[in-house]
């Protein structure tokens, strides 16, 4: 993820260097091997079992597995998050002249898609922040696990509370809809159909507007969960983290 302007994640770029050295060390291996294959037998392909996105996951130890599911449950994570930055830079631009795609279904698809994206934000971050935690129900880490899966569990819920709200109501009552993308919507008809040449520039008008207001939108709320994303990670990190780049080992039987 990158940080929007005047960004504040200090916590969370801190997690995601450290998940990613923990899966550099994890895969290493497995890339060394397969290079010295293929140079050996450079017709067969070129393979990686990676151990977090394979199906067919190669041998692990118990820790090993772990790793590979943290990972794996960050880069879920960090993918709708990059969404939602995507998702603020298609609002900015309108890529599709001379086509059918009108500027308002472009502009109305981009925002249910942003709302859609939060709603698998809050479902992850909350999965993502139960497995983890879990993870140390048992050992010396016991307690302030618990204590950190109830906080990120209130966190995320409250936070994003509204959000999700919104998203569920369009959702499940009726089509999302915004009294702006409508009326922009009713003045590309009129545009489109009317010969008076008084509508194109109107809506043109109409257009910079709306989108402004969009535009504006997308960035205060990817600000809003860059906030949320960066006392998340500062909760979980010492649960998860020993010393950088290595997690703290769980007590318990193996798995």
């Amino acid at each position: 993820m990158a940080p929007t302007r005047n960004s504040g994640l200090i916590d969370f770029v801190q997690f995601q260097c450290e998940m990613s050295k923990v899966a550099e060390q994890l895969l290493a291996p497995h890339v060394s091997e397969a290079i010295a294959r293929f140079s050996s037998k450079p017709a067969e392909p070129f393979r990686v079992d990676v151990p977090f996105v394979t199906d067919q996951k190669p041998a692990l130890t118990r820790e090993e597995r772990f790793s590979a599911d943290a990972f794996s449950g960050f880069i879920e994570i960090n993918e709708t998050i990059e969404r939602l930055q995507d998702i603020q830079v298609y609002i900015r631009r309108f890529p599709f002249s001379n086509t059918r795609i009108t500027r308002e279904r472009y502009l109305r698809m981009h925002v249910e898609a942003y709302f859609h994206e939060l709603y698998i934000l809050r479902e992850r971050l909350l999965s993502y922040g139960k497995r983890m935690t879990r993870a140390y129900r048992s050992g010396p880490s016991k307690e302030p696990a618990r204590i950190a899966g109830q906080r990120l569990e209130a966190l995320v819920t409250n936070r994003m509370a509204v959000m999700v709200a919104t998203r569920n109501h369009h959702v499940h009552k009726s089509r999302f809809d915004e009294a702006h993308l409508r009326n922009l919507g009713a003045i590309e008809l009129i545009a489109r159909n009317s010969p008076d040449p008084i509508w194109k520039p109107y809506l043109n008008q109409q257009y910079q507007i709306v989108r402004i207001h969009w535009k504006k939108w997308a960035m205060g709320m990817n600000e809003a969960v860059e906030l949320l994303l960066d006392e998340y990670f500062r909760i979980l990190y010492p649960v998860l983290f020993e010393s950088p780049a290595k997690l703290r080992l769980r007590s318990g039987r193996a798995t």
